[in-house]
C-alpha cells in the first residue's frame, strides 16, 4: 500500500451501495477477514472509520473485488491521515452537546438500520 495514493475519504461515495450479491471475482477470504478485524481494532482510536468498516464487515463470508475495493480505500484514508491527532482546548463553557444519526435501511441487503452519535462537553468530544 505504500505506493498507492492517499485519499481524503475512507469511502468513495458517503453511503456507498455494497451488496453482497455484488458479481465479479472471488477475493482472498482469510486475507480479507484479517484486514477488516484489524480495521475493527483501529476503530478505537480512529474513530472516523466506523462506519466505512462497519459496511466493509458485512462482507467477510464471500468477498468480492468490490468489496476488496472499498476496503483498499480505507486503507488509502488511513495512509494519508496518519499524521493527524486531536486536540483538545481548554474552555469555560461546558455545556454538554449531543448529535445523532442514522441512516433508516441503506444495507439493501439486510435492510438494517445504522446508526451514530457523539456528545461534545465544550468543543471536546468524548465518546
Amino acid at each position: 500500500m505504500k505506493d498507492r495514493n492517499p485519499v481524503s475519504t475512507p469511502m468513495e461515495q458517503p453511503g456507498a451501495k455494497l451488496s453482497k450479491f455484488d458479481g465479479g471475482e472471488h477475493v482472498e477470504a482469510s486475507r480479507y477477514m484479517s484486514l477488516v478485524v484489524s480495521l475493527c481494532y483501529l476503530t478505537c482510536t480512529r474513530s472516523e472509520i466506523s462506519s466505512s468498516v462497519g459496511i466493509v464487515s458485512r462482507f467477510m463470508e464471500e468477498s468480492v473485488y468490490s468489496h476488496w475495493k472499498a476496503l483498499k480505500q480505507i486503507l488509502r484514508y488511513i495512509q494519508g491521515t496518519m499524521s493527524f491527532g486531536m486536540f483538545y482546548s481548554k474552555t469555560e463553557d461546558y455545556k454538554l452537546i449531543d448529535y445523532s444519526d442514522s441512516d433508516w435501511c441503506r444495507d439493501i441487503d439486510g435492510r438494517k438500520n445504522t446508526s451514530g452519535y457523539v456528545f461534545l462537553i465544550g468543543n471536546t468530544a468524548f465518546t
